[in-house]
């Protein structure tokens, strides 16, 4: 299967996973709460590793134009996801959707918005 040669193909899953996360997190108060939702938090945890695998597709002059985003750090939180699922930390994840989640989503809607 080949890739979309398209960025914005996979900066649209990006934003959309952003959102789902998002979401699917509006009604989890604290990290107490993710923590005994298990569906939630494998809903989540799903969205985020889409996030890194889309960011993982784009092409690097892509990412060069938008260097105040941080695109290493969804890759790298994939690659944790994926493989080492059994030793993820709560409290990283809750911070990266109370924190982390909005500006990406803010950084992404902007670069949507300029390349209209």
């Amino acid at each position: 299967m080949s890739r979309p040669k398209d960025p914005f193909v996979f900066i649209h899953h990006v934003s959309d996973a952003i959102d789902d996360v998002l979401k699917y997190s509006q009604d989890v108060k604290n990290l107490d709460e993710l923590k005994n939702d298990p569906k939630t938090f494998d809903a989540i945890v799903r969205k985020l590793e889409i996030i890194g695998e889309a960011v993982n597709n784009l092409p690097q002059d892509f990412l060069q134009k938008y260097p105040d985003v941080d695109w290493t750090g969804p890759v790298g939180l994939r690659n944790v996801l994926t493989h080492e699922y059994f030793d993820l930390s709560l409290k990283i994840i809750w911070e990266l959707i109370d924190k982390n989640l909005p500006v990406l989503k803010t950084q992404i809607l902007k670069i949507l918005e300029d390349e209209k």
